[in-house]
Formats: C-alpha cells, sequence, structure tokens
C-alpha cells in the first residue's frame, strides 16, 4: 500500500554499523563492498552495461549535436535520467525484495550516469557541476560501500531529490517566473527539506561517518543555489507578454 511505502521511504530502523572511516576512491572502478570484491558476472553486466549505454549517449551528443557542450545541453537526456531514477528506485523501495528488483540497479544506473557526468563537467571546466557530479558519486558509492544501507535502499530514498529536475528543464525552457516558482518550490522540498530528513536516516544507521559527511557537503552545495535561487525569485523579470495565454494574444492579432 502507498502508507506502507512512505513508512519504508522515510523511517529507517536503528542498526548498529560496520566501522568506514575512509573514502575509497577505488570503489568506482572495482565496485567493493565491506565484505569484499562483488565480482559476479551479473553485478559485473549490469554495471557495464549501464556505463556503455551513458558513454554511447555522450559520444552521440558529441558526434551529431554540437561538440563538447552538446551533453549538458540536451535536456531529454538529463530528464530520462532523473525520471528513470525516481521511476526504478520507487519500484525497488516499492519490491523491497534483492532478488525481485536489485537495489543495485538504481544504484549503478546512477553511479554510471555521473562518472560520465563529471568527465563532461571535468571537460567542459564547470566547477559547481563537477563538484557536484563529484558528490552524487561519493553518496552513491557510499551506499554501495556499506551493506548496511544497501539493505536500507538509502540510494533509491536518496534519489527522491531528482523530482524536483523537470521543472528545472521546463523553467529552462519557458524562463517563465510561474514556471520558476514551480522549481524553487519542488526544489525546496526535495533538496532543502527531503535531504536532510535523509540524512538523519541514514546517520542513525551506520553513524557520522563518510557516506554521511558526503551527503552533508552535498547539502551545503544546495544550500548555496537555493539562496541563489532565492535571489533570481526575488528580482524575476520576465516579459509581459509572457503572461498571456497563446490564445489570447492570436485574438489580439486578428
Amino acid at each position: 500500500s502507498f502508507s506502507s511505502f512512505w513508512y519504508r521511504l522515510v523511517i529507517t530502523p536503528q542498526q548498529p554499523a560496520k566501522s568506514q572511516n575512509m573514502i575509497d576512491f577505488t570503489a568506482i572502478f572495482t565496485l567493493v563492498h565491506n565484505d569484499g570484491v562483488d565480482s559476479s558476472p551479473r553485478t559485473t553486466i549490469l554495471f557495464l552495461s549501464f556505463l556503455s549505454c551513458w558513454i554511447l549517449t555522450y559520444i552521440y551528443c558529441y558526434a551529431y549535436q554540437g561538440g563538447l557542450r552538446a551533453f549538458s545541453k540536451n535536456h531529454t537526456v538529463h530528464l530520462f535520467h532523473s525520471i528513470m531514477l525516481v521511476l526504478i528506485s520507487s519500484i525497488s523501495l516499492f519490491v523491497r525484495n534483492e532478488e525481485v528488483f536489485s537495489e543495485k540497479i538504481p544504484l549503478f544506473f546512477t553511479v554510471s550516469y555521473f562518472i560520465v557526468d563529471l568527465l563532461d563537467c571535468v571537460v567542459r571546466a564547470d566547477v559547481p557541476f563537477t563538484a557536484h557530479a563529484i558528490l552524487s558519486l561519493l553518496c552513491s558509492l557510499g551506499c554501495y560501500r556499506s551493506p548496511v544501507l544497501m539493505m536500507h535502499q538509502t540510494c533509491s530514498k536518496g534519489a527522491m531529490c531528482e523530482l524536483s529536475t523537470y521543472s528545472f528543464h521546463k523553467w529552462g525552457k519557458t524562463k517563465t517566473k510561474y514556471d520558476f516558482v514551480c522549481f524553487f518550490t519542488l526544489f525546496t522540498m526535495c533538496r532543502i527539506v527531503w535531504l536532510p530528513i535523509f540524512l538523519h536516516g541514514a546517520n542513525s544507521v551506520i553513524g557520522f561517518h563518510w557516506q554521511v559527511k558526503a551527503g552533508m557537503m552535498m547539502y551545503c552545495l544546495q544550500v548555496f543555489w537555493w539562496f541563489k535561487m532565492l535571489h533570481i525569485l526575488v528580482n524575476y523579470k520576465e516579459r509581459i507578454h509572457e503572461h498571456i495565454p497563446d490564445d489570447y494574444k492570436n485574438k489580439k492579432e486578428e
């Protein structure tokens, strides 16, 4: 039921944690668990399949849509990532059965995306989004490094922050104040309100380890962006015709 789904999303039971005091950057390539290397063919194929798809997407954008900046400007690609991530994360939270629908599916899907996104940001020398991609990778790989966080489907819970992404891309196309207000509202709910609740749940499970610290750094980045958005909202200006419906403008032209 929906109520049980919401309980799984918000409530995280208290459990003791294994010690994890250092960030292991090699986890990007070796996919290491606390209890050893998960080198099963199924896991490797799943990860490489997602990574291959995102690499091919980047190559397609570069070759056919305008060079180095084409991937970053392709709203469809990034919107597809956010919608699919929320969808498969919701399925994982609802099913709650590793054998039926593995938590590795949303995790590898988003890790592979952010590997490509990080390379794209570095090539374009985009400092803020390079930081965002690095922190996203650390948070996602932090879930993979912890069997406890995997058991509690922490990656899928954190993925709910992406619910604000659609409104961002919609505003990017229209540039109207109405769409910016919608984006600002969803951003506030998903990334300013939900993220600390999510981090509190993770902290209650594993303690104040590097995964939680990476999440707090991500939250600081979101707060920084939120204040910039608040400044834009207070000083927002747009042409008056953007408030006028198309059918009314057509009548005026007649």
